[in-house]
């Protein structure tokens, strides 16, 4: 199983060949949902959060929609709620 440094290390090389402008790719979902980038790693670090969730979610036994179907404890999905600053 990869482990964390190697998961680090993984994104840190693809990022020293990528363009300056894109060493951490924003998709039109970030942009829509005000995020940042899932390549992050430093200060609020996305992609080390998703490495972590990811074996979490796997070993929950759960259905993932499009990637794991399993006899679930429940159904994994993700939603972007929408709010106002007024």
């Amino acid at each position: 199983m990869l482990g964390r440094e190697e998961f680090r290390k993984i994104f840190e090389d693809y990022k020293s060949i990528s363009e300056p402008s894109d060493k951490e790719h924003i998709r039109e979902t970030d942009i829509a949902g005000r995020s940042i980038s899932p390549q992050k790693l430093y200060g609020v670090p996305v992609g080390l959060m998703f490495f972590e969730g990811a074996r979490r979610l796997l070993d929950a036994t759960a259905t993932i929609p499009g990637l794991v179907m399993v006899a679930p404890d429940g159904v994994v999905f993700e939603g972007i709620r929408e709010f106002q600053i007024v």
